[in-house]
């Protein structure tokens, strides 16, 4: 229980944009020590040795902050981009250069990562280690607990020992492998059947989406979202990818893409009939899908592992559309389409992020998911897998581009933040020489910053205002003040 506590606080130890909070790192460092020396290791000596070491950082963390964090992740970005220098340029010989040649660039792709985002990098990576250290726990101590005397002393290699077996057993527990492949994958003599049930079903989907959008409701989108079928083809490609179906793999990926082609134009299409007069700056349920996040990473995560295992267990059926709602695959895709048709190129790009960020995750989790629940491993057939592995490896690839442009976008938003907050309190130290001014709001819309002022009269001094908002703010944005002005009525009754 102690090991799951350290593993909780090592979980919560992130901030996204300005990296792990040191004071929190150190707490779960220490934790884990005290862990270690009094129900670890089985050796005391190494227990012993290990807790030290985990105080040692944390005195260091909360010495220097996680600035050693920081050069330690520069030094693994470093050993990345030799790497794939090495294995793009000098070590292309012999068999499977395309395999070879898509490792080093996905290994220079990553170190150059995270060399940019090393913040966001280490914070992801410690809230991983940390949900899977409580995940394996839970799991161990579940399975000791049923397996041995809850009386006799249960050591932490023997809660993970039984957290492995739990996970090696697996698959004989699952209910119907074999069901599973015949609900995701488009095959057989069903194939044609479900291919058209499956396009007509996104027609409906796309329009009611798009529709929903153009008219910001988001009761409608919803909707959408429930008989949305672009769930299936995804999860068909997660449980064929990490089953080593090469064939299965290719048609649920064509399947699919005839589902995204049809959800663009389909919103494309009925924003070009009825999308005259929206405001793609002020509608709701665009500007919610063109700037994602890591955290909008994170809820399709967890999305598509609840998809998986719902999908993998009859009993968890009922849960799908939830799963459907939360991972909302159709509404980015028609975003999309209405963005090109209103000629919006960088809020289509924004939704094309969001949708393959929620697709990848799908991949991903949805893939571990079907392993654990032992659909996948249960009816691996006897086929070659060279497709499958360089399949896998241009998953890996996109996931370096999605987590790049998240990252980013992360980075710029909270750029931004900073931007609007330091120019917003300039503005209110300046304002209290104004006590008829009122703050309005303070937007940073391209390369300018607006402060936006509410009064009865024009100001005094809006000279010193531009001085001290462009002290704070950087050299390549402009200021731009603007007035509300308020009109007072007053006459006899």
């Amino acid at each position: 229980m102690a090991w799951i506590i350290a593993g909780l606080t090592l979980a919560v130890a992130t901030q996204t944009t300005a990296g792990p909070d040191p004071e929190r790192l150190a707490v779960a460092f220490a934790v884990a020590g005290i862990c270690l020396v009094s129900a670890g290791l089985p050796d005391r000596l190494v227990s012993v040795t290990a807790a030290g070491a985990l105080s040692v950082a944390a005195a260091i963390v909360v010495r220097t902050g996680t600035d050693v964090l920081l050069w330690i992740s520069l030094a693994l970005a470093a050993a990345l981009v030799l790497g794939g220098l090495w294995l793009t340029v000098w070590h292309l010989r012999g068999s499977n250069r395309g395999v070879r040649l898509v490792l080093g660039l996905l290994m220079l792709g990553s170190g150059l990562l995270l060399a940019l985002f090393n913040r966001q990098v280490i914070s992801l990576g410690l809230t991983l280690i940390g949900v899977l250290v409580v995940a394996v726990l839970v799991v161990g101590l579940y399975r000791a607990w049923q397996d041995h005397d809850p009386s006799e002393h249960l050591g932490l290699v023997t809660v993970v020992r039984a957290a492995e077996t739990w996970l090696a057993e697996r698959p004989a527990d699952a209910d119907d492998p074999a069901a599973v492949r015949r609900k995701l994958l488009f095959e057989g003599r069903e194939r044609r059947r479900r291919t058209i049930r499956f396009t007509m079903l996104m027609v409906f989907a796309s329009a009611i989406a798009s529709l929903g959008v153009l008219t910001d409701s988001t009761a409608v989108v919803i909707g959408a979202m429930l008989i949305a079928p672009l769930l299936t083809p995804l999860m068909g490609m997660s449980l064929s990818l990490v089953s080593g179906w090469a064939r299965p793999l290719a048609d649920t990926a064509l399947v699919a893409l005839l589902g995204i082609v049809v959800a663009i134009v389909v919103g494309f299409l009925l924003s070009a009939a009825g999308g005259q007069g929206v405001d793609v700056a002020t509608n709701g349920q665009i500007t919610s899908r063109v700037s994602p996040t890591l955290l909008d990473l994170g809820i399709a995560m967890f999305a598509g592992a609840a998809g998986a295992y719902a999908l993998s267990r009859q009993d968890v059926a009922d849960s799908l559309p939830g799963v459907a709602i939360a991972i909302a695959l159709v509404p980015p895709l028609t975003v999309i389409g209405i963005a090109l048709e209103q000629g919006e190129v960088g809020d289509a790009l924004g939704a094309t992020l969001l949708f393959v960020t929620n697709a990848l995750a799908i991949l991903v989790l949805g893939a571990v998911t079907f392993v654990l629940t032992g659909s996948a491993v249960a009816a691996r057939p006897s086929e070659d897998g060279p497709d499958v592995r360089t399949w896998a490896l241009g998953v890996a690839a996109l996931g370096v581009v999605v987590f790049g442009g998240l990252a980013l976008n992360g980075f710029l938003q909270n750029t931004q933040s900073l931007i609007e907050a330091d120019v917003a309190e300039a503005t209110l130290q300046w304002l209290a020489d104004h006590e008829d001014l009122e703050l309005d709001e303070v937007v940073l819309d391209g390369g300018q910053i607006i402060v936006v002022l509410t009064g009865p009269t024009e100001p005094r001094n809006v000279e010193v205002l531009v001085t001290e908002a462009e002290a704070v703010s950087p050299d390549t944005f402009e200021i731009d003040v603007r007035l509300n002005v308020q009109q007072r009525l007053s006459g006899d009754p």
